[in-house]
């Protein structure tokens, strides 16, 4: 599988003092920070939108939500040229399902090659964000390589684990060696339900 080699955070974490070799969740990036890495980096690689891509002014003042799946799509508007929309997909304080807009970006064009080039631009966006956006556990150790795993980072690699277990047979022995990383990295039953859980929803 290829690694990417860059990635947007949303979260900030930083040192325990209180356990050394760990770290600890301390908050939210400001959404417009996120936003301006995101236009930079579609700027870079030359898909961004060229009449405008604008963060949705309800967040320009407000953390990054904390949100479990973010979507990146192309469409056409009402009027004329090709959108790039980013929403997100969180959980409301009542606990209900709740979308939030992220951003929007405009074309000038509704050509087949702008439709094919948002798309790009929509791929781009959901790779650098890591596809998804839950994460667990609430503290993740610094290997003894002195590599520091984000909790993003983390749940990339429980997903992708059981994304591989999911696509093996049960009388394969390369099955029992995936769960047996996977009892060790969860650390018990529950987190790693919690993450088959997850990864059910996403295939659906």
């Amino acid at each position: 599988m290829k690694t990417k080699s860059f990635g947007i955070e949303t979260e900030i974490w930083v040192d325990q003092p209180e356990k050394e070799g760990y770290l600890k969740y301390a908050g939210q990036r400001k959404a417009k920070d996120v936003f301006e890495e995101l236009k930079n980096y579609l700027e870079m690689i030359k898909l961004l939108p060229e009449e405008y891509f604008s963060l949705n002014f309800k967040l320009a003042e407000k953390e990054f939500p904390q949100y479990y799946r973010l979507a990146a799509y192309a469409n056409y508007g009402s009027s004329e040229g090709i959108y790039l929309d980013i929403d997100l997909y969180t959980e409301g304080e009542d606990g209900k399902f709740e979308i939030i807009h992220f951003a929007t970006g405009k074309t000038l064009s509704t050509a087949d090659y702008t439709m094919n080039r948002m798309y790009r631009a929509a791929c781009e966006t959901v790779k650098v964000f890591g596809g998804q956006g839950k994460v667990y556990p609430r503290y993740v150790k610094i290997e003894e390589k002195g590599v520091p795993l984000s909790e993003n980072d983390y749940s990339v690699i429980i997903n992708s684990l059981i994304h591989l277990r999911n696509t093996l047979k049960d009388d394969n022995s390369e099955y029992y060696m995936v769960d047996s990383v996977l009892d060790k990295l969860c650390g018990n039953d529950e987190e790693k339900t919690t993450a088959q859980r997850e990864e059910d929803e996403l295939d659906r």
